[in-house]
């Protein structure tokens, strides 16, 4: 059974991720168990208490690219190309604004016809998505990676900080 599609709070997407890999069988039921009591025992106020998915990827149960084809298979979506080895020109990068990639965790990749082609990490979060075609003026094609390619990417097309010229 395909767990429904959640809210936008990042709790209940993970909630969905984690259902979504055990009902694939990449996660046993245990295994959250025990990061869930991770979780619920964190006491530290000067840390912030860690989310159930993400301790499941420090403790190498699960990786973010597994969860990144797993969330593109889910919605019939395509991985995106290796960014490190991505070819971005100027004008494309030029379309989208540093803060706006940063913010949002996208990065443009191309334009294919009259659409552009957008890397995302996350396609239950559409309010970049949407911010983006309003922006552009033109459809969105989005495809699949992990948030740390993008953040990577970004970095390397946009420069270190937003007052960076590539």
């Amino acid at each position: 059974m395909t767990p429904a599609i959640p809210s936008s709070s990042p709790a209940a997407a993970d909630d969905f991720v984690v259902q979504l890999a055990i009902d694939r069988r990449l996660l046993h039921p245990a295994q959250v168990d025990a990061a869930r009591a991770i979780v619920a025992a964190h006491q530290d106020p000067a840390t912030p208490t860690p989310r159930v998915l993400e301790l499941l990827i420090q403790q190498g149960v699960l990786t973010s690219r597994r969860v990144a084809e797993l969330l593109a298979s889910e919605f019939s979506m395509q991985m995106a190309p290796d960014l490190t080895n991505a070819r971005i020109t100027g004008d494309t990068l030029e379309m989208v604004p540093r803060a706006v990639a940063a913010k949002h965790g996208l990065l443009p990749l191309g334009r294919e016809g009259n659409k552009l082609r957008v890397a995302i990490s996350d396609p239950l979060d559409t309010d970049g998505i949407d911010a983006l075609g309003y922006l552009v003026k033109m459809p969105i094609e989005t495809v699949v990676t992990t948030a740390e390619e993008i953040s990577a990417a970004i970095d390397r097309f946009y420069g270190k900080d937003a007052n960076s010229i590539d």
